[in-house]
């Protein structure tokens, strides 16, 4: 499969796979409200094919499927790109089977603990990833307030801070100069000062 594609395919499949998902707050459909702009972040800053397509992929396995997801993946687009979905999957039990995820701060611990032997290539999809997450965040905090963190698992902005705080002291020790964690760095900072305003 060629480059092109390669990510048209991938597109395509997150495309059809998040089809009834919609954005937190916004409602908008996933794929166009989280899934492109990522992958958009991602191919601006000199992301490989296979990185582009994980962008688009990185949320379907821990979403729908788990690791039989994670399985038809690596048939359909190869180890490169089901390496990064793994890499960026804090989950890969079947939830639409009814299986459930383990508690919030046990899966976000151990994907920040993992994040630091993980790959450039996954952590330059992973800092997309963020960087998309984290400005929706201070964007909606500033249109709704302390209500935005009832639509969490946690229910918490501090979680959400030592969160990202965590995950910019990973990605700045391994990608210090990689223009989408530069960006990340004042978006959290930015999330910071908003909560420290209360």
């Amino acid at each position: 499969m060629g480059a092109q594609d390669l990510v048209a395919a991938a597109a395509d499949y997150a495309r059809e796979v998040h089809a009834a998902d919609t954005r937190k707050g916004s409602g908008e459909p996933y794929f166009e409200g989280h899934l492109a702009p990522v992958a958009d972040t991602v191919a601006a800053h000199g992301g490989t094919p296979e990185q582009v397509a994980a962008a688009y992929l990185h949320d379907a396995a821990e979403d729908h499927g788990g690791q039989a997801r994670l399985d038809d993946i690596r048939a359909r687009f190869g180890d490169a790109v089901a390496d990064i979905v793994a890499d960026l999957s804090d989950s890969l039990v079947d939830t639409d089977a009814g299986e459930q995820k383990a508690d919030w701060h046990v899966r976000k611990r151990a994907y920040l603990a993992a994040m630091r032997a993980k790959p450039d290539a996954s952590l330059a999809v992973a800092a997309a990833d963020k960087l998309h997450n984290a400005t929706a965040i201070v964007e909606d905090h500033e249109r709704v307030g302390e209500e935005l963190w009832s639509r969490f698992t946690t229910g918490s902005g501090e979680d959400q801070r030592w969160y990202y705080e965590s995950l910019v002291s990973v990605l700045t020790e391994r990608l210090p100069d990689h223009p989408t964690v530069v960006r990340l760095v004042d978006v959290v900072r930015r999330l910071g000062e908003r909560l420290d305003a209360r």
